[in-house]
């Protein structure tokens, strides 16, 4: 047997090691893969803010300011704004029957109003629907919840390792990218280094953007509802700060239990968080979105929705936050590697030579 059959020989047995491997220990793998993304992408967030403080007091001093803020903020949301966010969730879910039979009196007459115009539609009808299943929401709730905690506590291992490894990426950041310079070929690393830093410039500037958009959105809808009287705005402005990182389902989405929230007070206080939303939801798209984050993305807003719509049905939630970002480095890797063959083939024999 020549030696280039036993090097395919071997390779191919190493594939099949590998991928029996990854079969067995697939959750393993699964978690490890998303433990080091999740770090790796807090290093990307907090490099430029070590860099600058490293540049005045040295890096190991940035990054003990940096933990030690990153311990306050988290020990200040432990401690103040989650249980305060979950009070408001338990009253938010205790009231939700009698909203939603709030609605349906809305709906009714509403009902009675287009009838009147000789328009027939069952908009209480449909209502009721929902309300049948009142019961049985409680068990439901809870039921999700205690599955929630558990794989939460399953993957705590996993999620407090994150910030360690954090620290690392951070400390260490020069050796990591001389390593991996080290496994690009001599002749590629010109052309690699010039994707990496278009895909920085671009994930920066979308990220920046994204997450001072719903920053921004966040407040807004918190102060509206707290002017209007809603009781849970702190929740509830929290929670379109988070569904704004999906884009366009995400604001619509947080609209629901806004809305279902602010039936507490009547028909005027729903009609007009439903003003806000629409104020606050037009202000983002038409001078907010276009301002802040511009042309970072620049993919159809079709192409987008797709995308959204195949990464929650096959990642859920995660992949529906990461599919735009992914996208986008796809695409800057795949036009560096076209531009780069481009070149390679406009080069002459004489130039080689």
């Amino acid at each position: 047997m020549n030696r280039k059959k036993k090097i395919y020989i071997i390779a191919g047995l190493a594939v099949a090691v590998a991928i029996i491997l990854a079969v067995l220990w697939r959750e393993m793998l699964v978690n490890l893969l998303w433990t080091l993304l999740g770090a790796l992408f807090l290093a990307y967030l907090f490099n430029p803010l070590v860099t600058y403080l490293g540049e005045r007091a040295g890096r190991d001093y940035a990054l003990f300011f940096l933990m030690s803020g990153i311990l306050v903020v988290l020990l200040l949301i432990a401690g103040v704004f989650v249980p305060q966010a979950g009070e408001e969730l338990a009253k938010l879910v205790d009231s939700l029957p009698e909203n939603i039979q709030r609605l349906s009196q809305i709906l009714s007459d509403l009902d009675q109003k287009l009838q009147a115009m000789n328009i027939q539609v069952d908009l209480a009808g449909l209502a009721q629907n929902y309300i049948d299943q009142l019961p049985d929401l409680g068990p439901q709730l809870l039921e999700a919840t205690m599955s929630h905690l558990q794989g939460f506590l399953a993957i705590s291992p996993w999620l407090f390792s994150i910030p360690i490894i954090t620290f690392y990426f951070l400390k260490d950041k020069d050796y990591f990218a001389t390593e991996l310079t080290k496994l690009i070929p001599a002749g590629n690393r010109a052309g690699v280094k010039r994707t990496l830093r278009q895909i920085d410039s671009a994930l920066w500037k979308y990220l920046r953007g994204t997450i001072l958009l719903a920053l921004i959105m966040g407040i807004l809808t918190g102060a509206g509802l707290a002017i209007i009287g809603i009781p849970y705005w702190l929740l509830l402005g929290i929670l379109m700060f988070f569904f704004n990182f999906i884009p366009y389902f995400g604001p619509v989405l947080a609209a629901i239990p806004i809305l279902l929230a602010s039936l507490a007070g009547g028909s005027w206080q729903f009609i007009f968080t439903l003003g806000l939303l629409v104020v606050t939801q037009s202000l983002q798209g038409a001078v907010l979105a276009p301002k802040i984050t511009g042309d970072s993305v620049k993919i159809h807003p079709l192409y987008i929705m797709v995308l959204l719509l195949a990464a929650g049905q096959l990642f859920g939630v995660a992949g529906m936050l990461t599919s735009v970002p992914i996208m986008l480095m796809i695409r800057i890797v795949v036009k560096g590697a076209y531009r780069a063959r481009v070149e390679k083939k406009t080069i002459s024999p004489e130039e080689m030579n």
